[in-house]
């Protein structure tokens, strides 16, 4: 799979670095280090789980008790009008472990179940670094490993929907990566699909990784400046949308039905209001600014320090980067910036 800048005709020569004689690894090659990386992935997971083993729960976290209610609500066929903060999705999932026992048992099974899903990150990684570097196995395995291996694994034990929004990030970053290289209906629609779960997830950070997307496709569009290739970018990039917005919009209306605002934060878009007048723009604005910096070294060190390469390589050979990375990079820039303002 080649990288290529799109509206351009596929190569049948893939390219080559300096030393690379641009020979596929075997089939063989290519089972032992997927093989690998999904037992390294399962190593992981069980480390995360005798990490969290000591805390027996359930309610020792607020957010636990939420989601926890929510889909006991789900469940139980209660009103859910006073669930408004949180995304569904997970909910969804709890519910259904309610069916086959009592609180304690679904805390535990939803332990398990985080966990699983947190390492199931490592097949849409490994699956993006073969697409990214198709002769290089070693770089498949630690760049799945890197992923798997973050600072935030620490935290999947908890009873929250952040290693299933985790989880499906990595598939939008695969299908987005596939979207850019080859835009096509059918991965526009899954895109799109993943982008309303991720909303569904977590509305906060969903709507922010949404509008990078649709920033990303904007900046596609625009550096295709040729007409054929503008016309065959619109439907995929329209399916992508459409996909999106059926899942997104009956969440935006309900929270908007109950006087929430879009992502179901109407208290804290009043706090800031209130901020606002009590210290003044100005003051606020600089607080953002110095905070800001403090995200972004929580952000370094929660990557091991490759957030700053990843975006900072990108632009520093921009021009000789083909469309794929282009999009990409816009993508993730877009959303960091996104995430540290709503942090």
């Amino acid at each position: 799979m080649s990288l290529r800048p799109f509206g351009r005709p596929r190569s049948s020569t893939p390219p080559t670095v300096a030393g690379d004689r641009a020979i596929r690894p075997p089939a063989n090659t290519v089972t032992l280090v997927a093989s690998l990386t999904i037992l390294f992935g399962f190593v992981c997971g069980y480390g995360a789980y005798w990490y969290g083993a000591s805390i027996t729960g359930p309610f020792i976290f607020g957010d636990e008790c939420e989601y926890l209610l929510y889909g006991h609500d789900l469940f139980a066929g209660a009103d859910l009008s006073k669930h408004t903060q949180y995304g569904i999705l997970y909910p969804i999932f709890v519910a259904i472990f309610f069916h086959f026992g009592d609180v304690t048992s679904v805390y535990g099974e939803l332990r398990a179940f985080n966990i699983l899903v947190f390492i199931s990150s490592v097949v849409p990684a490994f699956l993006f670094a073969r697409a990214l570097f198709p002769y290089k196995p070693v770089y498949w395995f630690l760049f799945s490993a890197f992923v798997v291996t973050t600072s935030f694994g620490a935290y999947v034990d908890v009873i929250w929907a952040e290693p299933l929004y985790f989880a499906l990030f990595q598939y939008l970053i695969l299908s987005l990566f596939l979207f850019y290289q080859r835009p096509r209906l059918v991965t526009g629609c899954i895109a799109g699909v993943l982008l309303g779960l991720l909303f569904n997830a977590k509305p906060g950070a969903g709507i922010i990784v949404q509008l990078a997307a649709f920033i990303s496709l904007i900046a596609l569009w625009g550096t295709e400046t040729k007409r054929p290739a503008r016309s065959t970018l619109l439907g995929p990039m329209l399916a992508m949308v459409v996909a999106s917005g059926v899942l997104t919009v009956p969440c935006i209306v309900r929270n908007l039905s109950l006087g929430v605002g879009v992502i179901g934060y109407q208290g804290v878009t009043q706090d800031l209001k209130t901020l606002i007048a009590e210290v003044g723009g100005f003051e606020v604005a600089t607080k953002t600014f110095l905070r800001s910096f403090y995200q972004l070294s929580y952000l370094f060190v929660a990557t091991w320090g490759l957030l700053g390469v990843l975006v900072v390589v990108p632009f520093w050979r921009w021009k000789a980067c083909p469309a794929t990375l282009r999009g990409l990079t816009v993508f993730l820039v877009t959303s960091v910036i996104g995430l540290i303002a709503l942090a």
